[in-house]
């Protein structure tokens, strides 16, 4: 028994992608020529509906002349992935002292400090662009705590 659903798919997806080659649109557009179907003519066409008296026409030729020449405005879609993910709250938080951030986000060895993800950096790539305001408000805390600290402290390290 034939498939006629999956012949027929197979068929619309061959034509698809015969339309999409430059060498038959270029064929399809001097047959069109060919039988007086020329450009000029379809846009005066065109320009005769647009000035028709019934309004649906006129609207109607209206909206395939703005999709003709791209002013029209094309359908925009957007993605949005709801798989749930775990949100670290200590990147949202409004930390009110310096003290509190630091004890929030300590050193982390080998480490970045937001993420924990290996890094050379105390921060890595990803939390210094996704996190900047973050990551500058803990450096500098960490300075200035260093500021604060007794000399002697300061050069033990």
């Amino acid at each position: 028994m034939i498939d006629l659903r999956g012949l027929q798919l197979k068929i619309l997806n061959f034509l698809y992608r015969l339309a999409k080659d430059p060498d038959i649109r270029q064929a399809i557009a001097d047959l069109m020529d060919e039988k007086g179907l020329t450009q000029d003519y379809r846009i005066g066409k065109l320009k005769e509906h647009v000035d028709n008296l019934d309004p649906n026409v006129s609207l109607r030729a209206l909206e395939q002349s703005w999709k003709l020449d791209g002013s029209y405005a094309p359908e925009k879609h957007l993605n949005v992935d709801l798989t749930p993910t775990t949100i670290d709250y200590r990147l949202l938080k409004n930390y009110r002292s310096d003290d509190e951030l630091l004890a929030e986000f300590p050193r982390v060895a080998g480490g970045c400090d937001l993420c924990g993800n290996p890094t050379d950096l105390d921060f890595c790539e990803d939390c210094q662009k996704q996190h900047s305001y973050l990551v500058a408000r803990v450096i500098k805390a960490r300075v200035d705590s260093k500021k604060e600290e007794p000399l002697a402290t300061q050069e033990a390290r």
